[in-house]
């Protein structure tokens, strides 16, 4: 917003494009564009810092900060016909490659960079799982996981744990320390 007032006020004062440009580091394209709407409102090169009235200044930066509006193209389009299909295939763990394969073979041919902020955006593709809850412990201990096994019912339902008890290491499978003979010449 100060950038677009300093352009204007430079040009109020009789300063050349380019000059605008490299006394503020802004590129050329961007000064003509916000002098051009300084124009539409009526403020004029060599004018005077007085046409710069609040009433003309937030008129310019207002139409400068509006957002335009971008349309989506065709391949866009294309997903969003296909959406049940897309968001079928997702729900069963196939990777948008193969779902892009999958609609080609259908005639369907829809840029990978599309397929992918499509998914993103309108099928809440890629969102991460939720992380392992840790236990707080003492002040320089590193946190550690919920033991599922040792919390109380509601324990579980306030972490949202299954309620089926994981099984031990020591019930599936068990260690026994093997010595082995040090390593070098046996003679």
């Amino acid at each position: 917003m100060i950038e677009i007032k300093e352009v204007l006020r430079l040009r109020s004062l009789g300063a050349a494009k380019k000059r605008i440009a490299a006394q503020l580091r802004l590129d050329p394209k961007t000064v003509r564009r916000y002098l051009e709407v300084g124009e539409a409102h009526g403020i004029v090169s060599g004018g005077g810092p007085e046409q710069l009235t609040d009433a003309r200044l937030d008129a310019v930066i207002a139409e400068l900060k509006k957002p335009v509006p971008h349309e989506h193209g065709e391949a866009w389009r294309a997903c969003e016909r296909e959406r049940t299909f897309i968001e079928g295939h997702l729900q069963h763990d196939v990777r948008l490659t193969k779902i892009r394969k999958l609609l080609q073979r259908q005639g369907v041919v829809v840029p990978y960079a599309t397929l992918h902020r499509f998914a993103t955006q309108q099928l809440g593709f890629g969102k991460k799982a939720a992380t392992v809850p840790l236990a707080d412990g003492k002040p320089g201990e590193r946190g550690r996981e919920h033991d599922r096994r040792r919390l109380a019912p509601e324990e579980r339902v306030l972490l949202n744990l299954s309620s089926a008890p994981r099984p031990q290491l020591s019930d599936t499978c068990s260690f026994e320390p093997v010595r082995t003979p040090p390593a070098g010449p046996s003679w």
